[in-house]
């Protein structure tokens, strides 16, 4: 191209004229109130945020550029001082396709067997920033805290076999069977179980604010490429922060 000739300008589309699309939707999700906001139903691509923000994060603040955003329907109610939230997160739903190459066009999901669901339980106490400041300038103690359980499941996933660059296509849906009615291995069972637990605390007396936070991520999953034998690969993760402020 001669852009010395150009004469107006494009908006960047991914694969076209850049690496990315000009826009990216991040979130769009609904909020449904009840009950003089005691209960609350959310659901969409909306952002996720616990605790003190050390493993999820949802990079609210003004010079943030990425943070946790997930699909999820969560019910809460308020009680006894107490929100209480369950909720349904996908995770994810492995490859999807579009047919004849239509970037236009719908995308499907190649299979609903490879999904990874997490069921999620979180019980929080906690208080308005203002409520907060006005209680400790009148000399009060504040104590804020929470306890999340996140529980992942995915029964059978897709065979590394399936990435085949021979005979991959990204148009295609998937096809588990060859002409003569043959199994292609692309279907394993990944048996992946996985529990997310996360506490936090906050302590506001006086000038001071102490945080502590702790989290654990134990399960496990079942992947031959990563493993020849299909044996389960295990899962254990443990952190924690703390602060004196």
């Amino acid at each position: 191209p001669v852009n010395i000739l150009n004469r107006s300008q494009a908006s960047p589309q991914a694969g076209v004229n850049y690496v990315r699309d000009a826009i990216l939707i991040r979130r769009a999700y609904a909020r449904l109130t009840a009950l003089n906001d005691q209960l609350q139903f959310d659901i969409g691509r909306m952002p996720d945020h616990w605790g003190l923000g050390m493993m999820i994060n949802d990079g609210n603040c003004l010079d943030c550029d990425f943070g946790d955003v997930v699909d999820r329907a969560m019910v809460g109610f308020k009680a006894l001082g107490h929100l209480f939230q369950v909720g349904l997160t996908l995770v994810d739903t492995g490859p999807t396709f579009s047919p004849f190459y239509d970037q236009l066009g719908p995308v499907y999901d190649r299979a609903r067997w490879d999904d990874v669901d997490q069921y999620d339980v979180r019980i929080q106490k906690l208080d308005h920033p203002d409520d907060i400041r006005e209680r400790v300038l009148q000399g009060e103690t504040v104590v804020n805290y929470g306890l999340m359980n996140a529980f992942r499941l995915q029964n059978d996933g897709l065979n590394y076999q399936y990435y085949d660059t021979e005979n991959f296509d990204p148009s295609a849906p998937l096809n588990t069977t060859d002409d003569g009615g043959s199994d292609l291995y692309v279907r394993e069972d990944r048996g992946g179980f996985l529990y997310i637990g996360d506490a936090y605390v906050r302590l506001f007396s006086g000038p001071w604010t102490f945080e502590a936070e702790a989290a654990a991520m134990v399960g496990n999953f079942t992947d031959r490429l990563l493993n020849d034998s299909g044996s389960e690969t295990n899962i254990r993760m443990f952190g924690g922060y703390f602060n004196l402020a």
